[in-house]
């Protein structure tokens, strides 16, 4: 893959980080819509992880040749990682963002499958970014 511009890093940068963060948050926002409108807040859940889970796609758009792409790869995974370990600790009952990622609403449940979720993308892209496994 060739960057689109010029330099790599910024190129990586913006396909690494700022299509994946656009990419996931207007899933997210989707749902929520979908979700005021009546759409099933499980099935809302399922669909959000599956569409979060498919951050890898931009790795084929990523120039490996710079370094950065083995850091901007994960870094999503990353800020979200952050922000289930905040919010997990210290938000409160009736957060909207713990009320829209979680079952109960309680904040703990951060720090169990969506934290381990993360750490899970983040392994990937550590461990099997831009490798073509043996068939």
């Amino acid at each position: 893959m060739h960057a689109l511009f010029q330099p790599i890093y910024l190129y990586n940068l913006t396909i690494g980080i700022a299509l994946p963060l656009v990419y996931i948050n207007t899933i997210i926002q989707l749902m929520g819509r979908l979700v005021a409108k009546g759409f099933p807040p499980d099935l809302s859940r399922k669909v959000i992880h599956i569409a979060a889970g498919s951050w890898i796609w931009v790795w084929s758009l990523l120039v490996p040749s710079d370094g950065w792409s083995y850091i901007f790869n994960i870094s999503v995974a990353v800020l979200w990682t952050l922000l289930f370990l905040q919010k997990g600790f210290t938000a409160k009952q009736g957060d909207v963002a713990v009320q829209t990622m979680t079952r109960t609403g309680d904040p703990k449940e951060l720090l169990r499958g969506p934290l381990f979720f993360t750490l899970a993308m983040e392994f990937v892209g550590i461990f099997y970014f831009m490798t073509r496994p043996e068939c």
